[in-house]
């Protein structure tokens, strides 16, 4: 019998104008067995030349690497023993060995991205991140812009998670950001340029807050990676629709949705997350009592150790609940109820920030005024927390519980857009 390893091996060679039949012969193929996805066949593309690892290997060896953090991303940042390297893998952007789902996602968009721009962005379209621009790569393109593209997203996740309040690659509310980000951040000019980092995070915070987001994401990302050239380089303010949209998008993240009133809109996962990371990105002091602790991302996804009343904690985060649901309990309605009411004002992102598990294992059940005198006032700053907390947390006379619960937040809603305008302003 023949053996396989004598049999001539077949290739088929398709024109550009084919690349739409042979997506769909591939998706027809797919439809039984374990199926091959776009990353697996850029994979196969890539091993056409056999002098090179594996393309998988590849972008875990530059995935590895430690980059030297400069003055840019870390001079804004407060406190002491601010790292000046850092390595992407704390991130969790791989996962036994293997790049996670969203890793292999944006690299396939923003190889295909750098591929066809040619360092001239206005030339880029929609269809540059979609399946069959990418598929239709050669390999000589794959392989000579891998190394750029894992390098300009380890950039980019550094500048998510000293910049952005970002813990982890899969706490991104919209991963899709991470492409206009990274396409800049893999020159050197604006990685080692304050005024461009600062207006980086403008742009970030601006689009999440504004609402630019909220829909057509592709298109919006590619727009967004043209228009910040200027915005960058030259100070071309796009931005100015998306900033009077701040906390204020209607039916996203205006003041109704946020105070759980409008009854056709819920708080978005998204918006809920980065309002959160907003205010974890301002470095606050955890709630424990006597004890000056930091709450810095990057040491949160590094499990540095602290310690407290005489013994060691690894540094986690929980999402606290600022007015404890316990606090809200009637009799035949308990906090588990509550809990699982979406709809209830103090599930609402506004009574919500996070504080270490220690933290939250102390306060427990405790009301604001019975816990929030063991704290100094720069932590309350710090999670936007209205001050004097006497004043704020006391329930007034002619208050029923519902008036009690939604004046307390409607003042938060106001401290966080503050900290934010004020930020801005700065960071502009």
């Amino acid at each position: 019998m023949e053996s396989l390893l004598d049999q001539e091996q077949h290739e088929i060679d398709l024109a550009a104008n084919e690349i739409g039949r042979a997506i769909s012969i591939f998706e027809n193929i797919n439809q039984g067995g374990t199926a091959l996805d776009v990353y697996d066949l850029i994979v196969a593309k890539a091993a056409h030349d056999g002098s090179l690892p594996s393309l998988t290997q590849r972008i875990l060896d530059y995935i590895s690497q430690s980059l030297e953090l400069p003055a840019s991303i870390i001079n804004k940042l407060n406190g002491d023993n601010i790292p000046t390297q850092w390595n992407p893998l704390v991130f969790k952007c791989v996962e036994d060995n293997k790049p996670t789902r969203i890793l292999k996602s944006q690299f396939l968009n923003l190889l295909s991205i750098i591929a066809y721009s040619a360092n001239n962005p206005t030339i880029l379209k929609t269809e540059h991140i979609k399946k069959g621009k990418i598929l239709a790569l050669r390999p000589d393109e794959i392989n000579s812009n891998t190394q750029t593209t894992i390098m300009a997203l380890a950039r980019a996740f550094a500048f998510l998670q000293f910049r952005c309040g970002i813990v982890y690659l899969q706490d991104i509310p919209y991963e899709l950001m991470i492409l206009p980000i990274a396409y800049h951040l893999r020159k050197d000019e604006v990685w080692n340029n304050s005024k461009a980092i600062d207006r980086l995070e403008y742009w970030y915070w601006c689009s999440i807050f504004g609402g630019a987001y909220r829909q057509a994401q592709n298109d919006r990302t590619i727009n967004d990676l043209k228009a910040l050239s200027a915005w960058i380089e030259n100070g071309e303010d796009y931005l100015a629709s998306v900033y009077s949209s701040l906390l204020d998008y209607q039916g996203y993240s205006n003041k109704t949705v946020l105070m759980m009133k409008d009854p056709d809109n819920s708080i978005k996962g998204a918006l809920y997350d980065a309002i959160l990371q907003y205010v974890l990105s301002q470095q606050p002091y955890d709630f424990l009592p006597g004890l000056t602790l930091r709450l810095n991302s990057w040491d949160i996804a590094d499990n540095r150790e602290f310690a407290f009343d005489g013994k060691q904690y690894n540094l986690s985060i929980q999402d606290h609940h600022i007015i404890p649901l316990f606090s809200a309990t009637t009799v035949g309605k308990s906090s588990e109820d509550i809990r699982k009411n979406k709809t209830h004002l103090l599930n609402s992102v506004l009574n919500r920030t996070f504080i270490s598990a220690k933290a939250n294992a102390l306060i427990s059940s405790r009301a604001p005024q019975d816990y929030m005198f063991q704290m100094n006032t720069l932590s309350l700053y710090g999670h936007c927390i209205p001050v004097p907390f006497e004043d704020n947390f006391a329930r007034k006379d002619n208050e029923d519980e519902a008036e009690y619960y939604e004046r307390v937040l409607q003042t938060r809603y106001n401290e966080i857009l503050k900290m934010l305008k004020m930020e801005l302003d700065n960071l502009k």
